[in-house]
């Protein structure tokens, strides 16, 4: 198998580990806790926009944040999420030739 088909493989399973993990996250830590949001959706993270769209219903920002800001903090979450499985796709494979590499010349 190719490492290009193996690396994409990883690249996809560690970006849905994290996926799982910011849905966690975000549902432990933001949904709630920095908005209130009257009608919740389940697994708030995977629906962005719907954090307090509706003032005259009671849905509130914590004081200090607004939409640009959970916005903000959103899209980090999903650029780590990109940078972290790119990592675990890529920097193995590259450690792991550059170590054989290695070991070989030593022997």
């Amino acid at each position: 198998m190719s490492s290009f088909v193996i690396g994409v493989g990883k690249f996809v399973a560690v970006l849905n580990v994290c996926a799982v993990g910011s849905v966690l996250i975000w549902e432990r830590f933001v949904a709630g806790t920095i908005y209130h949001c009257t009608d919740p959706g389940f697994l708030d993270f995977l629906s962005p926009g719907h954090w307090g769209h509706a003032p005259q219903y009671g849905d509130t920002i914590r004081a200090g944040w607004s939409m640009t800001g959970l916005w903000c903090l959103w899209y980090s979450f999903v650029i780590g999420s990109v940078i972290v499985s790119l990592a675990f796709a890529v920097l193995p494979w590259r450690f792991g030739r550059s170590h054989e590499h290695v070991t070989h010349n030593n022997a």
